[in-house]
């Protein structure tokens, strides 16, 4: 991994974050539309991997965070990771620190958010990421692109 740098952000700042990209289009990003519908089922009870969508979900029951699964995962760097181990993913670096914050949140059973910025083989891209906690020992997460630059296409295929 050329770089990574992430940070936890609170919760008033990814949401300060969240009405910034709001405000050109005066509709909710999908983020704050998942903790919506995550919150709102909080209130009514522990919400649970039925639902919401499994394109949401990390299965994080497993004691290491390396065997969390991520069951429909697609990706830019890793085209489709879906149902396979994190501890697998090619970028070890970023598969262990994602995996750390996964399981803060499971422990926590808080929200928690973070901002990344990250170049991977030549692949440029900044993003937050929400993760919210389930009562079944699933997580539900969500990310918004800030930035993505990719590498240039070589020029037989440009």
């Amino acid at each position: 991994m050329d770089q990574d740098e992430r940070r936890q952000i609170t919760f008033d700042q990814f949401m300060r974050l969240e009405r910034l990209a709001q405000w050109g289009t005066g509709r909710q990003t999908k983020l704050q539309r998942l903790y919506a519908r995550w919150s709102d089922a909080r209130s009514h009870r522990a919400p649970g991997v039925d639902q919401f969508s499994r394109d949401w979900i990390v299965d994080a029951r497993a004691d290491n965070p390396q065997s969390f699964v991520l069951p429909n995962h697609t990706g830019y760097y890793a085209k489709s990771w879906s149902s396979r181990y994190l501890g697998d993913f090619p970028v070890t670096a970023h598969a262990t620190r994602c995996g750390v914050e996964y399981l803060a949140a499971r422990e926590s059973g808080e929200p928690t958010c973070h901002y990344l910025n990250q170049r991977i083989d030549g692949i440029v891209r900044e993003y937050v990421r929400l993760v919210l906690p389930l009562g079944d020992g699933h997580l539900l997460y969500g990310t918004r692109i800030l930035r993505l630059r990719t590498p240039p296409a070589p020029a037989e295929f440009a």
